[in-house]
C-alpha cells in the first residue's frame, strides 16, 4: 500500500506575499524568516521583505492571538508601490508585539497606507529598535494601546507618528514621533466608542515629538513622570 503524505498545516500569516505553512515555517526567504506556531513567534534575522511588490503587506496576520515578531540583526520591510502597502498589519482584536535586540526599518510610500496597522495593541520592548517612515499614512495605527517599554522607536507619518487609543512610553525608552503634514499631531490619542482610553503616559524615558499642531494630543489624561 502507498502511504499518502499529510497535507501541510496552513497558518494565517503571510510574509512578503507567501503564506506560512508547516513545510516552510523554518526556512522562509533563505532562512532569514522562521515561524514557531506554538508561541506564535515570527523571527526576522537580517531579513529583507521587498521581493513581492504585488503584495499589499510585508507581514499580515489574522491568527486569533498576539503575533510576536522577534528581531535579530537588521531587517527591512519596504512597500514602494504607488497604490500603497502596509509594513505590518493585523486583524481586529489581534495585537502585535515586537521584541529582540535587532532593528526593523519599515518604509511605505503609498497613499493612506501605514507602517504598522494593528486591530488591537502594539508592544515594542526588549531593546528592539523600530524605524518607520510612512510617507502617505500613519507611522503606527492601533485600535488599542501603543506601548514602548525600554525600546527605541522612530515613527514618522504623513498624518501622525502614532494614532491610537493609548500611548505608553516607559522604562528608558527612546521615542521620536513626527507628523509631516500640516494640521496634524505627532501623537494623536483618542477615546474609543465606549469612551475608554485616550491616555498618554510618559515615564523615565526620552520622547521627542514634532508636528504643526500640538505634538502630543490626547482626549484623556497626559501623565509625565
Amino acid at each position: 500500500a502507498t502511504a499518502l503524505a499529510a497535507d501541510p498545516t496552513v497558518y494565517d500569516i503571510w510574509v512578503d506575499g507567501v503564506q506560512v505553512t508547516s513545510e516552510n515555517q523554518d526556512n522562509l526567504f533563505g532562512g532569514t524568516v522562521s515561524y514557531n506556531p506554538t508561541t506564535h513567534t515570527l523571527t526576522l534575522n537580517n531579513a529583507t521583505l521587498d521581493n513581492n511588490p504585488a503584495s499589499d503587506y510585508g507581514i499580515k496576520t489574522t491568527i486569533s492571538d498576539t503575533l510576536t515578531i522577534r528581531l535579530a540583526g537588521t531587517n527591512r520591510i519596504t512597500r514602494t508601490d504607488s497604490g500603497g502597502g502596509m509594513g505590518i498589519a493585523s486583524n481586529s482584536g489581534n495585537s502585535v508585539a515586537i521584541i529582540g535586540d535587532g532593528t526593523l526599518m519599515i518604509h511605505v510610500n503609498g497613499d493612506t497606507y501605514d507602517g504598522i496597522s494593528s486591530g488591537a495593541d502594539v508592544y515594542i520592548s526588549d531593546n528592539a529598535k523600530v524605524i518607520i517612515n510612512a510617507e502617505g499614512g500613519l507611522g503606527i495605527a492601533s485600535d488599542g494601546t501603543v506601548a514602548i517599554d525600554g525600546a527605541t522607536l522612530e515613527s514618522t507619518g504623513l498624518y501622525a507618528g502614532v494614532d491610537a487609543h493609548g500611548l505608553k512610553i516607559v522604562n528608558g525608552a527612546d521615542v521620536t514621533l513626527q507628523a509631516t503634514q500640516e494640521e496634524r499631531n505627532g501623537a494623536y490619542i483618542w477615546k474609543n466608542q465606549e469612551g475608554n482610553g485616550g491616555d498618554i503616559e510618559l515615564a523615565a524615558s526620552k520622547v521627542k515629538a514634532t508636528s504643526y499642531y500640538p505634538a502630543l494630543f490626547t482626549e484623556g489624561n497626559l501623565t509625565v513622570n
